[in-house]
């Protein structure tokens, strides 16, 4: 945005859970069209300008064209909201992913066998022996629809979540998979049924 304008555009500031806002920084009134793209995990966008709602898009993978006269101050705020979805491995309708928004979530699934720093410095002879550790990644109970509804949040932080009684033989806990480090942590998770046999059983 700031590059297409020249830099034109400054003062740019952003909240959390999918809130971003812009303030303009103009020497004098301009008149132009401002794109703001509707991303597919977001259902619907709202845009406000000067405080006031210019629009709302329910069309992900579109454009919402701001055509008008800008002027120096006027601010420009998207609300995004941030849901809780999963998104299937391609060609296995069971096996799921977890994300928050456009966030993926990973499983945690602790630190056995690992110390802090483990796989920075490292014996060449001895590399990839941690993964060689056999980990039991819990399964998770329900369809994609129960699965999101039983995935609640945690009290540490804004995006750490909790899976409530769908996890066997025990519940995970999502967090960013960016945060993730010198732990253990599954991304795609086996799906099943209730009443399924489970795998290792």
């Amino acid at each position: 945005m700031c590059d297409s304008l020249k830099g034109r555009f400054g003062k740019r500031r952003s909240a959390t859970r999918g809130e971003y806002a812009a303030a303009i920084d103009l020497a004098q009134a301009v008149k132009l069209t401002l794109n703001l793209r509707h991303p597919a995990w977001c259902q619907a966008v709202t845009v406000t300008i000067n405080g006031r709602r210019w629009s709302t898009s329910r069309q992900t993978g579109t454009y919402i064209a701001i055509n008008r006269v800008w002027h120096d101050g006027d601010t420009v705020e998207v609300h995004l909201p941030m849901t809780l979805r999963t998104e299937p491995l391609s060609g296995h309708t069971d096996v799921v992913a977890i994300l928050y928004g456009p966030i993926v979530l990973a499983g945690r699934l602790g630190r056995r066998g690992l110390t802090s720093g483990a796989g920075i410095i490292v014996n060449e002879r001895t590399y990839g022996d941690l993964l060689n550790t056999e980990v039991a990644v819990p399964v998770l109970i329900g369809d994609a629809q129960e699965i999101v509804r039983q995935i609640k949040p945690a009290a540490e932080s804004a995006l750490t979540f909790q899976t409530d009684g769908i996890g066997s033989p025990r519940d995970v806990s999502p967090i960013p998979f960016y945060c993730i480090a010198h732990e253990r942590y599954n991304l795609y998770w086996v799906t099943k049924r209730p009443g399924d046999a489970l795998i290792g059983s």
